[in-house]
């Protein structure tokens, strides 16, 4: 690897050049409400060998000061490696439209085949980034478990479990655990 001025080094080829850390990138984070997160590190037990140990157990550290968890939670099955990979690109803010959004959400209220529910609110091309980041965000839900997202994978509005507390439910409510669709 060369060092210096990058006029120096623009003519270096990629396949000759190092790595920049021995370390693997950042694999995924999840916010919760109240500050709290998790960070995920997802890779097979066969590349975790000593050194790799280490890392995580320093980025578990590092991630407990900042009121986050990390897990390495290993190798997935195949439909839900490819399931994630392909939501994954899908997690930014930038992909989410609320008309289109309400509308999905609107939608799969009755659970229903991916592309007949989306097919239903206008073009694939504008409703299917809207639709994986709902995924992404678990507001909309399917089984990404059993086979990779598909045309017939039947999609439907994520159930949350709320917590109620006596302050904010009226007479004749009870306070505990309430589940909704969003």
């Amino acid at each position: 690897m060369r060092l210096g001025p990058l006029a120096r080094c623009w003519g270096e080829s990629f396949e000759f050049s190092s790595p920049a850390r021995k370390f693997t990138a950042f694999k995924g984070q999840r916010n919760f409400t109240g500050g709290t997160g998790v960070v995920v590190d997802v890779r097979p037990q066969s590349l975790v060998d000593e050194e790799a140990a280490e890392v995580c157990a320093v980025t578990a550290r590092i991630c407990a000061t900042a009121a986050r968890q990390f897990r390495l939670v290993g190798d997935l099955d195949q439909p839900f490696r490819a399931n994630l990979r392909r939501l994954a690109r899908y997690h930014h803010p930038r992909c989410h439209r609320t008309s289109v959004a309400n509308q999905l959400r609107e939608v799969f209220t009755e659970p229903q085949l991916l592309l007949a529910g989306t097919e239903r609110i206008g073009d694939r091309l504008a409703v299917l980034p809207v639709f994986y980041h709902l995924l992404w965000q678990h507001e909309l839900t399917a089984d990404l478990l059993a086979a990779p997202l598909g045309a017939a994978t039947v999609v439907r509005l994520a159930v949350r479990v709320v917590q109620v507390d006596e302050a904010q439910v009226g007479d004749g409510a009870q306070a505990g655990l309430h589940a909704d669709r969003r």
